[in-house]
């Protein structure tokens, strides 16, 4: 890759695509930022999963939007969660690890 290439692909937003294997709906959401985290964290924390999940999806949706996923919401109220791990582990927020002594 030329040292051009390299700086336009590191211009381009980084997004997250998503594709379901139970119906191979597409899904694209733009990469969450620090607060998008942080938010996620102490909702979640809070014992509120549903809430973390749900707001999180819904910030960082492209594809398909908002007013969409609403709908889809009210049929599979479980999907915000789903995408919602989907958007972990491709952040690392669901990264597991063993400790070693």
């Amino acid at each position: 890759m030329t040292e051009e290439n390299q700086k336009s692909e590191k211009a381009k937003p980084r997004t997250i695509h998503i594709v379901s294997d139970d119906t191979g709906k597409e899904y694209e959401f733009t990469w969450p930022q620090n607060h998008h985290i942080s938010r996620y964290a102490r909702e979640a924390s809070g014992g509120n999963a549903l809430k973390a999940s749900t707001n999180l999806v819904m910030e960082l949706a492209i594809k398909p939007g908002r007013t969409e996923l609403q709908e889809m919401f009210k049929d599979k109220p479980g999907l915000p969660i789903a995408l919602g791990n989907e958007i972990g582990k491709a952040t690392g927020i669901t990264e597991e690890f063993s400790r070693k002594n």
